[in-house]
């Protein structure tokens, strides 16, 4: 009887951990945001970016991986992840729709 509900409890806990994680949509380089000057790997530089889309809300792995947020309407929010070289140049980046 305790490990049934032992079992509830634990579903009941993951259930609602699930229920409020986030959903995150990858926004297709076709769908690039219009108001953000395209990104292009290999060239774009970091100070280029942080120019345009201010102070990252991360940073991973001394600086080589930063995320920005950028809010073009009160409806959509995105997170652009970017990835640079040692010589500060855009190696990769994503961008990817928060709802």
């Amino acid at each position: 009887m305790k490990i049934s509900m032992y079992f509830i409890c634990a579903l009941f806990v993951f259930a609602t951990l699930v229920s409020c994680a986030p959903n995150r949509v990858v926004v297709g380089e076709s769908e690039h945001l219009s108001n953000v000057r395209k990104l292009i790997d290999g060239v774009t530089t970091k100070s280029e970016i942080s120019d345009q889309l201010l102070s990252p809300i991360n940073s991973f792995e001394n600086g080589r991986i930063l995320i920005f947020m950028w809010n073009p309407s009160y409806e959509n929010h995105y997170h652009i992840v970017t990835v640079f070289d040692e010589n500060d140049i855009l190696q990769k980046h994503s961008i990817i729709k928060v709802r």
